[in-house]
């Protein structure tokens, strides 16, 4: 075939299926296991295999074909320019080298380099693999390969390697004309203190020691008073990495990530009244910091640094109680697992700016005496705050915090659910959507700064269903805005997602040779009814150029901004599903030397939402031209297609206001 050979799969020898060892045989023929694997020996009473020991499944490496293309594309994308340059790699293509273990390779990095410099890109990243950093890039040859072999086998064993790249066989590298500035760890670090000063929590920076004398470090805000997570998170090998790297905690999103999983243990208070934050800290020695906690590690499990009250505090880890985790198995058996908790050799003095505790209950709907952790009243922290501590930040400067406790207040009755239940709606001083005001932003762009998940509408807008009679609105608004969250802290970010243009990522999408499409959803006609969705919703998808392809007909973001950096963030994906099943078709080569002439088409996607009010519409960009959809009822109808969105606008009778760049 053009591009490359099929060869035989390689985990099912052609066979389409597999025979796997069955997950009992991981702790042998017993009821209850260790979570270490021995044996080898199959449980007999397995749910799963009858005690075979194995069992047959469908091949996820070819998708029950048998065999897999011997094809592997590297590509890479000037992110500025939209210039794209491809390489086709197959069986003769790249002269094969000597690794340092002896082993024999082929290796990718000068290819890749040569096409970035062909696109003018620098600071690469494999969108393929999670946005990786450009690296030591190579496909390892069989062990049996060398060079003195028949040029008829050398292939083949080439042919048989490239195959078992199958599961990511277009790699996809995306870089800019000019290179970012190199983070400053020492910087990074002062901006996360800084910003922990001005939230009011805690900046842990955890060292763990794994036994080998090399210790893993983590960084992430934590509510004071928690205790030590019993699983750690592990972002690097050394403390400037970890501020760093791009695995690592480089952004702030990262700091944040897992903060509502953490500290269900922590006491809640109340901000006291006036606290202000220290004033802005001393450059931070990273070095020092470092230093010290790797002195703390020697001996112990790990060590802490933390940042409360404008500076550090050091305490080692040391271990607690043994715990038992029981967990049940699909193959009837029961593994335990024996880990032990560690705890701080002290605790810092207490932050200067608690105030009152906040009150709670404990949750109604778990069961005490259970080890079930799955409740959606608490979201697993067991507790109903009848209190709360709103946060809203830019992450900048600038932050606001609210107390809200309960207390009788007037909440008119602003609708009626279809079952009869009253819906009412608080003062707006316990509504999110003011808060966003304070900091210029729309209240659609309000982000939980965990996860950066949208809030939900009826929270940002305060609108409550009463279920039963005599029931305190205010109490439910609070819970429901405290639930599963450290200290009843809720945490908010009031500033657009961190996403590229919508023109950017049409230009790459249409530089790869690939189609990207934009649904729109007009819901401004529903504002006077507070059960029925707001403002906008929006979609953005990258897919193949196949005019046939899926649509989504179902909007959920927001905002265009949130689309698009959820497109970028879930890209790798997006690519992976481009790439034809069959391995007999090849893989695309996409070049496009000359950046493809991209129109800004935010407000007329926009335009055509608001012409139709309540239903999706999406526009669909290809290399072909534009097509404008209309979803309704269930069906997909075209209504119209041009060279340019302009011209479908047109069209359509809009007045054409983007200018292409």
């Amino acid at each position: 075939m053009s591009g490359g050979t099929v060869a035989a799969c390689s985990a099912c020898v052609g066979l389409t299926f597999t025979l796997d060892p069955c997950q009992c045989t991981w702790g042998g023929d017993r009821f209850l296991v260790d979570e270490q694997r021995s044996g080898g020996q199959p449980y007999r009473d397995c749910l799963l295999c009858r005690g075979d020991g194995a069992v047959a499944r469908p091949c996820r490496e070819c998708g029950q074909r048998g065999e897999r293309r011997s094809q592997l594309v590297l590509t890479v994308v000037n992110a500025d320019t939209g210039a794209v340059a491809s390489a086709n790699v197959t069986a003769g293509g790249i002269e094969p080298r000597q690794a340092a273990d002896k082993r024999w390779e082929l290796p990718l990095t000068p290819l890749i380099s040569e096409l970035a410099a062909v696109v003018g890109a620098t600071a690469l990243s494999d969108i393929s693999t999670g946005w990786r950093p450009l690296g030591h890039e190579y496909v390892a040859l069989p062990r049996e390969w060398r060079p003195d072999l028949p040029a008829e086998r050398r292939d083949a064993l080439v042919a048989a390697a490239l195959a078992d790249c199958s599961h990511n066989p277009w790699r996809v590298f995306h870089g800019r004309s000019i290179a970012a500035p190199t983070p400053d760890p020492n910087g990074r670090l002062a901006q996360l203190c800084r910003l922990a000063d001005i939230l009011f929590l805690d900046l842990v920076i955890e060292a763990r020691n794994p036994g080998n004398g090399v210790p893993t470090w983590d960084i992430r805000y934590e509510t004071p008073g928690g205790g030590v997570p019993a699983t750690p998170r592990v972002r690097a090998d050394d403390l400037p990495t970890a501020l760093t790297s791009r695995y690592g905690t480089a952004s702030i999103a990262d700091v944040f990530d897992g903060f509502d999983l953490r500290g269900h243990d922590a006491p809640a208070h109340y901000l006291r009244a006036g606290a202000a934050p220290p004033d802005l800290p001393d450059p931070v020695d990273l070095d020092q910091v470092e230093r010290r906690m790797i002195r703390d590690c020697e001996g112990w499990p790990g060590a802490q640094a933390i940042w409360r009250n404008g500076r550090w505090w050091h305490t080692t880890l040391r271990p607690s109680r043994v715990v038992e985790t029981l967990t049940e198995q699909p193959t009837g058996q029961v593994s335990r697992q024996i880990t032990t908790e560690l705890v701080r050799a002290w605790e810092p003095p207490a932050p200067n700016w608690l105030g009152e505790p906040i009150p709670y209950h404990d949750c109604p709907d778990c069961d005490p005496g259970s080890s079930l952790r799955a409740c959606h009243t608490c979201r697993d922290s067991r507790r109903v705050y009848h209190g709360a501590v709103v946060t809203v930040t830019d992450l900048g400067d600038r932050v606001t915090h609210a107390n809200w406790s309960r207390q009788p207040v007037d909440a008119p009755q602003v609708a009626t659910q279809p079952g009869g239940k009253p819906v009412v709606q608080p003062p707006e001083r316990h509504r999110l959507a003011r808060l966003a005001g304070r900091f210029d932003q729309r209240p659609d762009d309000l982000t939980e700064l965990d996860g950066g998940h949208q809030l939900s509408q009826d929270l940002r807008d305060g609108i409550v269903t009463v279920h039963q009679p005599g029931d305190d609105p205010l109490a439910e608004q609070i819970a429901r805005a405290t639930r599963g969250r450290p200290g009843g802290r809720l945490l908010l970010s009031a500033r657009p997602p961190d996403a590229p243009p919508l023109a950017e990522l049409t230009g790459i999408a249409l530089g790869l040779h690939l189609a990207i499409a934009i649904t729109v959803q007009d819901h401004r006609s529903h504002a006077g009814d507070p059960l029925r969705v707001h403002g906008e919703s929006w979609d953005v998808q990258i897919t193949a150029a196949d005019p046939a392809a899926p649509l989504t007909d179902l909007p959920l973001h927001r905002s265009l901004p949130a689309a698009v950096a959820d497109c970028v963030t879930y890209l790798e994906v997006a690519l992976a599903a481009t790439v034809p099943a069959d391995p007999h078709q090849p893989i695309p080569v996409p070049q496009t030397p000359q950046p493809c002439l991209v129109e800004h088409p935010d407000r007329l996607i926009a335009q055509l939402g608001q012409h139709h009010p309540g239903k999706p519409v999406t526009v669909r960009f290809d290399r072909a031209g534009c097509t404008v959809h209309l979803h309704e009822y269930g069906v997909d109808r075209v209504l119209a297609k041009a060279p340019t969105l302009s011209a479908a606008a047109a069209a359509l009778g809009l007045p054409a206001r983007d200018e292409p760049r």
